[in-house]
C-alpha cells in the first residue's frame, strides 16, 4: 500500500521513475559534483594536489612568519581532506546506489515477463483440474 503523502494524495514510483533517477539524476549530480570548482579546490587545500585547474593548495598572507596562520592553514588543510573524503564517499556511494537500482529494475523486468495473468493462471489450473470443480460425494 503506497504511503500517504501531506498532500492527502498517494505517491507512486514506477520503474520509468527509477530508470531516469539511476540514468539521469544519479549521473548528472556526480558529474555537476566533481566538476565544479569548489570541489577541486576543497581537493586542493586538502593534499588532494592540484586537479582540474585549481589555483590554491595553501592558505597565504605570510604564514611562514605567524605561527597562528601556520596552525589555521593546517586546520584548514585536515578540514578540507575530510571534507573531501566525505564527497568521495558520498560520490561513490552514489555510484554503487546507481549499479544496485539498475540491478533491481533488471530483476522486476524480469519478474514482469516471467509473471502470469489472473486469466492465465485460471486456465492452467483448469486444465490441470478438468472442466470444473469436483463435485462432492454424497453417501445415501
Amino acid at each position: 500500500m503506497p504511503d500517504e503523502t501531506p498532500g492527502g494524495g498517494t505517491l507512486s514510483v514506477g520503474s520509468d521513475d527509477l530508470k531516469y533517477f539511476a540514468d539521469v539524476t544519479l549521473v548528472n549530480f556526480i558529474k555537476d559534483l566533481q566538476g565544479d570548482p569548489n570541489y577541486k579546490v576543497i581537493k586542493g587545500f586538502g593534499g588532494g594536489g592540484l586537479s582540474g585547474g585549481s589555483n590554491y593548495d595553501k592558505l597565504l598572507g605570510g604564514y611562514t612568519n605567524f605561527g597562528l596562520a601556520t596552525s589555521v592553514q593546517k586546520e584548514f588543510g585536515a578540514l578540507c581532506k575530510a571534507l573531501y573524503g566525505s564527497l568521495d564517499t558520498l560520490v561513490t556511494q552514489l555510484g554503487t546506489a546507481r549499479v544496485e537500482l539498475k540491478l533491481a529494475l533488471a530483476a522486476m523486468e524480469r519478474a514482469h515477463e516471467e509473471s502470469m495473468t489472473a486469466a492465465e493462471m485460471m486456465e492452467i489450473l483448469t486444465r490441470v483440474m478438468g472442466t470444473g470443480a469436483p463435485k462432492p460425494t454424497t453417501t445415501p
